[in-house]
């Protein structure tokens, strides 16, 4: 049921007259900067910025679990913490640059 297994052809007649086509409601000019193509939000980059400094600090720690307490226990509490801060870094970085499209 999840893949398509057959082709499926509808025959379908208009019923009433053809109707305009309406106008846009939201036009490029009615953006904000930050929305359009290649405008920025200069307020993520401080997020970011905390972000990257939340990253580097628990990177430091775990290095000090590791002297401390030993790799595989470093391992097991500072893995998750870096994922986890390492996706928030990156999605705060993305949030920062300019649109592309």
């Amino acid at each position: 049921a999840l893949f398509p297994s057959g082709v499926l052809h509808v025959d379908a007649e208009l019923t009433s007259d053809v109707l305009e086509t309406p106008t846009k409601v939201m036009g490029y000019p009615a953006l904000p900067v930050a929305e359009r193509a290649m405008g920025q939000d200069s307020s993520a980059w401080f997020l970011a910025f905390f972000a990257l400094v939340f990253f580097v600090a628990a990177a430091i720690g775990t290095w000090w679990l590791w002297t401390s307490w030993g790799r595989w226990h470093a391992w097991l509490v500072g893995l998750p913490l870096l994922v986890a801060l390492g996706v928030a870094c990156a999605d705060a970085a993305m949030n920062a640059l300019p649109n592309l499209l």
